[in-house]
């Protein structure tokens, strides 16, 4: 989004008179005393780290105290410094941005699982960024840019493993019917292939780790020393051989393919929450081993906003005062403060604090 809003601004002389011209203004309201606290909304500051984020905040708040400010410049003989915003480019501008801002909240949420939007955002966007011949110039521009970079930049990244979580949501089932049918069955074919991959991978694991406690509850260590899994624990064990091992694959495949078909032939409830934590939660018996591969899948984040919150958090505790805190206790104090801020915090801990 940020690489089409810089392409049209280097295109289109009127466009980026038009983001000057908006940069110019939030600068002198900031900066001017009495403006601000007169405005219906107040103008919305960019973010540096990340633009996009910008694109609705600014021209949502501008947009709503457009005519605040007109009468306010009026009365200070500075309405020159609306001459270059077009209004109805800017709400223009609002209601093209205002989807991907919901979008963006979706790929960047941290009390939900995020990876199964990855897919369906790319087909959200695609549609919102149709050229429509009623539409603004400058933003028919920004549609097609847009289009493109999503094409460039966003597709190539979309993995089988992104494929997988989309129909491991429940909400997404039917999205894999709307798709064109040559697509259609190229991606289902691709994701019953990988969730036996995934399978097999889980399992192992667990059975990995098994064995590994077994040996650890049985080796004497010190209390505070971690045991690391050993990728080749089933081969010094000598345990597995070669024929249990095709039996076992066998039987899991089949085992799979069942657990696909029952999911596929599956309602949604109507009070779904559109959480697939829940479904698989929910889910566990009648389908365990999809169960296991969605728990290992949907706690991988879409994005990284989520992870660099956190790092800033922890260098707003970590400072020159408090520079030798326990590494447990820093990553203590960031959980703390994220489940604060998410409103995560248990119900029980907050009632005791309410009386």
């Amino acid at each position: 989004l940020e690489t089409a809003w810089n392409r049209v601004d280097t295109k289109n002389s009127t466009f980026a008179v038009f983001n000057v011209a908006v940069r110019e203004l939030r600068k002198y309201a900031n900066q001017s005393s009495g403006i601000q606290d007169k405005l219906p909304k107040t103008l919305k500051g960019g973010c540096g780290t990340r633009p996009w984020r910008s694109y609705f905040t600014v021209h949502d708040s501008l947009n709503d105290s457009f005519e605040a400010l007109n009468i306010i410049l009026r009365e200070r003989q500075e309405q020159y410094r609306l001459f270059n915003i077009d209004p109805t480019l800017l709400n223009a501008i609002v209601q093209l941005m205002h989807p991907f801002s919901m979008i963006f909240d979706k790929l960047e949420m941290a009390d939900q699982p995020t990876l199964q939007n990855v897919v369906p955002s790319y087909y959200r966007m695609m549609n919102d960024a149709q050229v429509n011949t009623n539409d603004y110039k400058i933003i028919n521009e920004l549609k097609t840019e847009i289009r493109i970079c999503l094409d460039e930049k966003y597709l190539p990244s979309i993995l089988a493993l992104h494929w997988i979580v989309t129909y491991l949501d429940p909400s997404f089932k039917s999205f894999f019917f709307v798709l064109d049918p040559a697509l259609l069955g190229i991606q289902k074919k691709e994701v019953r292939k990988g969730l036996h991959i995934l399978a097999s991978d889980i399992i192992h694991h667990f059975d990995t780790s098994r064995s590994l406690q077994h040996l650890s509850d049985n080796a004497p260590r010190s209390p505070s020393k971690r045991i690391k899994n050993d990728p080749f624990a089933d081969f010094r064990s000598g345990r597995t051989t070669q024929n249990q091992s095709i039996f076992d694959q066998t039987a899991l495949a089949k085992e799979l393919d069942r657990q696909i078909q029952l999911y596929d032939t599956m309602e949604i409830d109507h009070d779904y929450d559109n959480n697939p934590f829940t479904f698989w939660h929910s889910h566990k018996g009648d389908l365990s081993i999809l169960s296991k591969i969605s728990k290992s899948l949907l706690v991988i984040p879409a994005s990284s906003a989520e992870s660099e919150r956190h790092f800033s958090i922890a260098g707003q505790i970590v400072d020159e005062l408090r520079s030798s805190l326990d590494p447990d206790a820093v990553e203590a104090l960031v959980v703390l403060k994220e489940a604060y801020i998410n409103k995560m915090w248990p119900t029980e801990t907050l009632q005791k604090e309410h009386s």
